[in-house]
């Protein structure tokens, strides 16, 4: 089902994407190029871009019509972009290399995820990764707000679901034999005033010596198909 609320940022707002930056530069950091990568969940396309630049044979998948119309036209991905949904891609069996979801399990419901992992596996090809980030520990109420027409409670965001490492962890076992997550520090340096950039560099300290709130932090994970 089209999440509506996402659907909004992404076509109507892709201004909210602009502090992505750090997060797509380490997860394109090391993609080997020429390897076929499929990412879910597009945005605004800063991380597509990113993947082009390093060569990578990029495919995008989302469930906005607009923005893989938009990904189609602006980065000329043509048909590599399509529009369905992770837990039902119109991909053949061991076709990715690798297959990313950043910031994209959390507005997912468990099972939602769980079908869109037993998915991506399919897709992938043998020995061949997921990787992705989401929000670490999140405190889901701290974002909720309400509706002033028809009164129902929403996350801001459309987020369902908060995760741990640990657990984060034992739903990817569900599906790939091995699995790495960590907590990470992703600074939207692009979108800080001089002050905001002050408290980004206390926050990198304070990470380095364990320190930091989790609500500041992700989690980046990655998953390897057997």
């Amino acid at each position: 089902m089209k999440d509506e609320i996402w659907d909004y940022f992404q076509t109507r707002k892709p201004s909210v994407f602009k502090g992505s930056g750090s997060r797509f530069s380490f997860l394109t950091k090391n993609l080997p190029k020429g390897q076929r990568v499929l990412n879910i969940g597009a945005g605004d396309g800063g991380f597509e871009r990113m993947a082009l630049e390093k060569g990578a044979d990029v495919y995008s998948l989302d469930v906005s019509s607009g923005t893989v119309e938009f990904l189609r036209k602006s980065l000329n991905l043509g048909k590599k972009a399509v529009c369905a949904s992770a837990d039902e891609m119109p991909f053949e069996k061991n076709f990715f290399d690798v297959v990313v979801m950043s910031e994209v399990i959390e507005h997912l419901t468990r099972v939602q995820m769980l079908d869109s992992f037993r998915e991506v596996n399919r897709v992938l090809k043998p020995s061949g990764f997921l990787c992705g980030t989401t929000p670490c520990n999140e405190d889901l109420r701290e974002q909720e707000t309400v509706c002033p027409n028809c009164a129902h409670v929403f996350h801001r965001w459309g987020h369902k679901q908060s995760f741990t490492p640990e657990s984060l962890e034992k739903a990817l076992l569900e599906y790939f034999p091995v699995v790495k997550t960590k907590k990470m520090l992703f600074i939207p340096w692009p979108i800080l005033n001089w002050k905001g950039k002050v408290d980004a560099v206390a926050k990198i300290v304070m990470f380095r010596f364990s320190l930091v709130s989790d609500r500041w932090l992700n989690i980046y994970f990655r998953a390897q198909k057997s």
